[in-house]
């Protein structure tokens, strides 16, 4: 597990940033035309939506992946990925992350010039980083409690937190978030996973 937070800087170009946030909305927004109210579940509002394992944060997870475990000193299987758009007034309220999240890495690909830090709350000192455009920061979302300073006032700032876990660690069995690929949607994980998540969010 990781101690202490790392802020890596320029993971990925400004162009890809671009390039990643506007794939990103885009199949937002198709998956809502097919199936209108498909992303509810995942906080599909005016002023923050979301999704699990879409297939360009899905291949930025593995894309990135030797530099997260160059930065840690571990191979890491990838479980699962996320990206978030929070609009005007969103808030990030404190809270921990589930088991697959041993290594979480939130990559800011869309950025507002307001500024809006995230805070990890470590075993010292808490942690407090505006993450600025194409950097990223690294921390266990599964051990320190995590949040945003105060609602979002900017207009949209867009961020993709990919999950790792330890190869050769106790998590091992969180691969793909036990789903059979990559890119596949969280109804392809086992039963067991959903049970264990339905009781971590019953106990928050």
């Amino acid at each position: 597990m990781i101690k202490e937070p790392i802020y890596l800087k320029d993971i990925i170009s400004v162009d890809m940033c671009k390039y990643a946030h506007m794939g990103f909305k885009m199949h937002c927004r198709a998956l809502n035309q097919l199936n209108p109210g498909c992303l509810e579940e995942y906080g599909f509002d005016e002023k923050t939506w979301s999704l699990y394992c879409a297939p360009n944060t899905e291949a930025l997870s593995e894309y990135i992946r030797p530099i997260i475990e160059n930065a840690v000193g571990k191979k890491l299987w990838p479980t699962y990925s996320y990206g978030r758009v929070y609009g005007h007034n969103a808030e990030l309220n404190r809270h921990i992350d589930r088991r697959s999240s041993e290594y979480t890495i939130s990559l800011c690909v869309k950025k507002d010039i307001v500024p809006w830090n995230l805070v990890i709350e470590t075993d010292n000192e808490p942690f407090s980083a505006d993450i600025q455009l194409g950097d990223g920061v690294i921390y266990s979302g599964r051990e320190y409690y995590h949040y945003r300073e105060g609602p979002f006032k900017g207009t949209e700032q867009t961020q993709f937190f990919l999950q790792y876990v330890d190869q050769e660690g106790d998590s091992a069995d969180l691969k793909w978030d036990t789903r059979p690929e990559m890119g596949l949607p969280f109804e392809f994980t086992q039963d067991w996973l959903r049970e264990e998540f339905d009781q971590q969010l019953k106990g928050r």
